[in-house]
């Protein structure tokens, strides 16, 4: 340690004060610039907080649109002659898409000044997206979606009482196939015990 510090002194003795004030300067300036402020600390902690609950409302949806295609096709596949007691398991690729409606003001300006034999022509265009919004009775906001996808199975589990019999098999494959439009290796029918 205090080798370290007879280096800086014999650095700083070499040195003309101007010199030193000038590395200090810099260094300073640096650190001011590198240096997170509160507010930048504070907006990279808004949008983690923000991200946070929008991926934890996005899992919901998948999962509960996840619930929403197994019991569909339980149902479905109940009210078939010989499959008797069904349990369905599916799989998400994607959530499927949604697309929501903008509105994008288009506004534009120009002008043109002859001076001298010269004319000077200039033109400003804006253009601005914004997301539409419906706004419930309370007040919340959410964006008018106009166009959504559903979402991508990647494979189904269905286990069944009837799954003994192979022409049962291939109704459930073939009604798994048509509902998710899926190959048949990405669909497994198990015998319920």
């Amino acid at each position: 340690m205090k080798e370290w510090q007879e280096r800086i002194r014999l650095f700083l003795r070499s040195r003309k004060k101007e010199q030193v004030l000038s590395i200090l300067l810099v260094t300073a300036i640096l650190l001011l610039a590198f240096w997170p402020s509160k507010s930048q600390m504070d907006d990279a902690q808004g949008e983690a907080e923000q991200s946070q609950p929008v991926q934890e409302q996005e899992n919901q949806e998948m999962e509960d649109e996840r619930k929403n295609l197994e019991s569909e096709l339980k149902r479905m596949l109940e009210q078939v002659d010989g499959v008797g007691l069904v349990d369905v398991a599916v799989t998400l690729e994607s959530m499927g898409t949604k697309t929501v409606e903008k509105d994008v003001p288009d506004s534009s300006s120009s002008s043109s000044k002859n001076g001298g034999g010269e004319s000077e022509k200039s033109e400003n265009k804006t253009t601005q997206e914004e997301t539409v919004y419906l706004e419930d009775a309370d007040g919340t906001k959410t964006p008018y979606v106009i166009r959504q996808t559903m979402p991508e199975v990647r494979g189904v589990l269905v286990i069944a009482q009837g799954a003994d019999d192979p022409r049962i098999v291939a109704e459930i494959k073939e009604a798994a196939m048509a509902l998710f439009h899926l190959d048949a290796h990405k669909i497994k029918v198990m015998k319920m015990k």
